[in-house]
């Protein structure tokens, strides 16, 4: 064999095991790994607290039962702010966005 196939080979061999390791740490990253410095600020909807106006089960899932607080600030509920949003994402239910956090209801 020559040198140059000889090189080829060691270099075909460690690029994929290069690339194996990458996409295995890849693969094993969590949301909850990365740096919060990576989003931009509000690239995230909201998550719903865990308390008895937002668990699964009521009427929560309904945009009509969500404005009755969040339209003028009832009880200090956030308003909302939908600024620049397709109206066909205003037209859908609160919680495809806004999600509770795991457990929560």
């Amino acid at each position: 064999m020559r040198t140059s196939q000889i090189l080829l080979i060691v270099f075909a061999v460690v690029t994929l095991g290069l690339l194996a390791a990458c996409a295995q740490n890849t693969a094993q990253m969590k949301v909850t790994d990365a740096d919060p410095a990576m989003f931009a600020d509000n690239a995230f909807p909201p998550v719903l607290p865990a308390d008895d106006d937002h668990r699964a089960g009521t009427d929560s899932w309904m945009q009509e039962s969500c404005l009755n607080c969040h339209a003028e600030g009832v009880n200090d509920a956030p308003l909302v702010v939908h600024e620049g949003m397709a109206d066909i994402l205003l037209d859908g239910k609160c919680r495809t966005c806004h999600t509770t956090s795991a457990g929560n209801g």
